[in-house]
């Protein structure tokens, strides 16, 4: 059975913030893990699953993953594995719809090493993205 997991932006208008403030890696625009003051004004800090308050959308995925999601003008990137790491993947969702638009298969491994902790996942690297394209890994 393939795991769900929800992947949730709890931002009032995430269509905005995808294209005024695009979050390029896992360490924001800067790469130095600090958003500036004119970007936070309106950053919502509470949300309510059961009501649905400052929840933009949810949408379940069909794999698993730990990674920091990237965001450009149009859409949020990220990885996401197989629970067994013998299939790995980039998946985009759209920022304003919440739709998934690709969940692209980039490796088959069919004897992955183990990750050697009940932590992670196959998928815990992060992306990078920037105008000449997307980067991403599964190694450590």
């Amino acid at each position: 059975m393939i795991l769900m997991r929800f992947l949730i932006f709890f931002l009032l208008t995430l269509s905005c913030v995808c294209a005024d403030f695009p979050w390029p890696d896992k360490s924001g625009p800067n790469k130095d893990g600090h958003v500036g003051a004119a970007h936070v004004k309106g950053v919502v800090t509470s949300w309510d699953e059961a009501s649905g308050k400052h929840i933009a959308w949810k949408t379940a995925l069909p794999e698993e993953g730990h990674s920091t999601p990237v965001i450009d003008t149009t859409s949020l990137w990220f990885t996401s594995a197989s629970k067994d790491g013998t299939k790995q993947y980039v998946d985009v969702v759209d920022c304003k719809t919440g739709e998934l638009i690709h969940h692209h298969l980039v490796f088959e491994n069919e004897d992955p090493e183990p990750l050697g902790n009940g932590v992670n996942n196959y998928a815990a690297p992060s992306c990078v993205i920037d105008n000449t394209g997307l980067y991403v890994h599964f190694g450590t």
